[in-house]
């Protein structure tokens, strides 16, 4: 009788063409116990068959995390009753780990709260309540998780700011630049139109511009270049060649 499989869904980080998708799949296929990896550009996910049941969650996630993406997963804070010792804080812990789902699961006695790192959509917090409940133990009233969402609030927060930033110096650039076109001359001459474009351009593409340039560099020197690697090569080129080339 053939053993069954596990398949597990991992929501990815980072993809932006199929040659993400590639390096994503080829990382996974990689793992020992992984039969299987089919990865879907459009969801953003990789959806893995592995016949080694027990083998960690989290070994999966460290192998996306090593060619420069990520797996898309959130803590939360339980509040744990009924532990008196070390042994318990240790019974509650593995009973986590066990959960189709569960990354990592940390313990601490002294607070009596357990930090769960999880994928989100694949276990839920009655998945947490039952694992401990059966463990012998109890998950006392959950806190809202009021940080995750201010930090994702703050998050979009930033990308706003950054985009509104990048276009109130490149509206104007864009007009100056239109102006030399249109009139054939530089304004109000080559060296000030030339050093301008440069200055300007700065703070556009180093901090506007900063978690692309970031993230395709981590990309291209771990050996896995994406899109946001040739965003970055072909920006940095024009960069450091271009204003060679005005004075």
């Amino acid at each position: 009788m053939e053993e069954k499989k596990k398949r597990v869904v991992l929501p990815i980080k980072g993809m932006t063409c199929a040659s993400c998708v590639s390096h994503v799949t080829h990382a996974l296929e990689k793992v020992e116990g992984v039969d299987k990896v089919n990865v879907n550009l459009a969801t953003e996910k990789a959806h893995v068959e592995i016949s080694l049941p027990d083998i960690p969650l989290s070994k999966l996630v460290e192998s996306v995390k090593s060619i420069g993406y990520d797996v898309a997963t959130e803590r939360i804070t339980l509040p744990i009753g009924g532990m008196t010792c070390a042994s318990c804080a240790n019974h509650v812990k593995n009973a986590l780990n066990r959960i189709p789902g569960v990354v990592n699961a940390d313990v601490n006695l002294a607070t009596e709260k357990a930090t769960v790192e999880y994928i989100p959509g694949v276990v839920s917090i009655e998945d947490f309540k039952k694992a401990v409940s059966e463990a012998g133990y109890s998950v006392l009233e959950v806190e809202e998780k009021a940080e995750e969402v201010d930090l994702a609030e703050e998050k979009m927060k930033e990308a706003r700011q950054r985009m509104r930033f990048a276009w109130a110096i490149t509206i104007p650039v864009i007009v100056w630049m239109l102006f030399e076109m249109v009139s054939g001359k530089p304004f109000p001459n080559v060296v000030i139109y030339n050093l301008g474009m440069v200055i300007l351009s700065m703070p556009v593409v180093f901090w506007a511009g900063n978690r692309t340039l970031v993230s395709g560099f981590k990309s291209l020197i771990k050996g896995y270049p994406n899109m946001d690697s040739l965003i970055m090569l072909g920006t940095g080129v024009s960069f450091l060649t271009g204003p060679a080339s005005f004075f």
